[in-house]
């Protein structure tokens, strides 16, 4: 029946759609192993393909909205029903197929957009969505950044108990504004170009995000206005921490005003755009000589800057001097699974941006305290389940399913079978190599592991 099946549909010869999460391969590996447990063969053979791989990828926030029936809503495709059939799913599968199939589709935040030429494309979105290079037929050089510290300065002790870290970017808004009030920057006015340039896209719809979004307005004196009553208590908090921050960076700003913009009006989201016309971004501070890029994490390693940060002030700095504000919160998890500031440290660097032949970037991988955690768990007892896990370590789900899948990316962990999530772990690592070196090459992630180092199992 099956051989007839592949002849009759001459399946040997074309493509077997479907939707699949995960990595894509479920529907097929559920065929595949299903022929193999009844010994029928045939199946294993075929050309298989993922609509769902066909997608753009989602922003941050919105991961889990990919859904068929999400996918369809966003594309106005009739015939979703609230209880499933294969006949109707084949029908929806097959008209999301007409929709995405060879389309230039790209995601900003939840909202889907067609692009279309004329686009100016902010570096910010080329860094999340690389397929924008092959969209807009972009040349984009080979950019290295190296970074020398060149100011240092950590909060003081009893400052830093009045300290936290918000959840999402809000701290990130909240430090920037204030600093830009601080230094008394002139803020540029982009809104005419960024929006006539924004309706050069076309439209689709938008993903409802699992992330509440706040509304706020900045004001004049750099602080947050919550726009929802709801959150008010919130923002005041947000801007009880970030004026306790900046009043104890003095001398950041001193050495800012003194070392980088040492004349002029200093300017705030400074519109550059390329000498081709076709990128663009925006400066968080800048003068005729210089650009300073604020970032609330850690941007150097080794000497080193990540690659789309490089790209990035490559694109700002257009020949002027570049420099770079890192504010990095160190932290540690509590039992509850709050996160605890330990320190905060302002570094300041000088930064060479410089055009290169493409080669590898390698950097070192510590695992942090939880994973060990986790994976000590994981060799005690390989049928353990993520929600005893969490049980053991006192710790949110969430976290646990963050280590796991840090675990699984870096080799520590696979499971036995990947379509059965009730089968054993199998140890790959001893949780005594805590460290990992990987390298990056053009877009694509490489473990550099000591084989000698490596076990099948414990």
């Amino acid at each position: 029946e099956l051989d007839k099946l592949i002849d009759f549909f001459d399946l040997k010869n074309k493509t077997i759609l479907s939707f699949s999460g995960g990595k894509g391969t479920f529907d097929s590996s559920f065929l595949v192993n299903y022929c193999k447990r009844h010994n029928l063969t045939g199946f294993e053979n075929l050309c298989y393909e993922n609509i769902k791989g066909l997608c753009p990828a989602a922003s941050f926030g919105f991961e889990g909205q990919m859904s068929k029936d999400n996918l369809c809503a966003l594309f106005k495709i009739d015939g979703v029903q609230e209880t499933h059939s294969s006949l109707n799913d084949c029908i929806l599968e097959w008209k999301l197929f007409e929709k995405i199939k060879d389309q230039p589709l790209f995601f900003i935040d939840g909202n889907l957009f067609k692009y279309h030429d004329g686009y100016v494309v902010p570096v910010s979105y080329l860094n999340k969505n690389p397929i924008l290079i092959e969209y807009a037929n972009l040349s984009i050089p080979n950019i290295e950044g190296t970074a020398i510290c060149i100011f240092d300065f950590a909060l003081p002790p009893k400052t830093l108990k009045q300290v936290k870290k918000f959840p999402t970017n809000i701290t990130g808004i909240s430090l920037e504004s204030s600093i830009n009030a601080a230094l008394n920057t002139e803020k540029q006015d982009n809104f005419e170009f960024l929006t006539k340039n924004k309706k050069i896209l076309e439209y689709i719809g938008s993903l409802e995000s699992h992330i509440t979004a706040i509304p706020i307005e900045i004001q004049e004196d750099g602080t947050l206005k919550s726009l929802d009553p709801q959150h008010d208590k919130y923002i005041k908090e947000v801007n009880e921490v970030s004026k306790i921050i900046t009043d104890s960076l003095s001398p950041v700003f001193d050495f800012i005003r003194q070392n980088i913009f040492k004349s002029g009006k200093i300017l705030s989201q400074e519109l550059s755009i390329s000498s081709d016309g076709k990128i663009l971004a925006l400066c968080d501070l800048s003068n005729a000589e210089s650009v300073l890029e604020i970032k609330t994490f850690p941007i150097s390693v080794d000497g080193s800057i990540y690659t789309d940060l490089a790209r990035q002030l490559y694109y700002e700095s257009k020949g002027r001097k570049t420099f770079a504000l890192s504010i990095d919160f160190v932290k540690h998890t509590n039992s509850k699974g709050a996160p605890i500031v330990d320190a905060v440290k302002v570094r300041i660097y000088d930064i060479k941006i410089e055009e290169i032949e493409p080669k590898p970037v390698e950097y070192l991988w510590t695992l942090a305290k939880d994973d060990i955690e986790v994976l000590n768990l994981i060799k005690e007892d390989p049928s353990i389940s993520s929600t005893e896990i969490a049980r053991q370590l006192n710790k949110a789900q969430n976290i646990i399913y963050k280590s796991i899948k840090i675990l699984k990316r870096l080799k520590y962990i696979v499971k036995e079978d990947e379509s059965n999530k009730r089968s054993k772990w199998i140890l790959l690592r001893s949780p005594e190599d805590i460290q990992t070196r990987l390298s990056y090459f053009d877009g694509k992630e490489t473990l550099l592991l000591d084989e000698s180092k490596q076990v099948s199992s414990f």
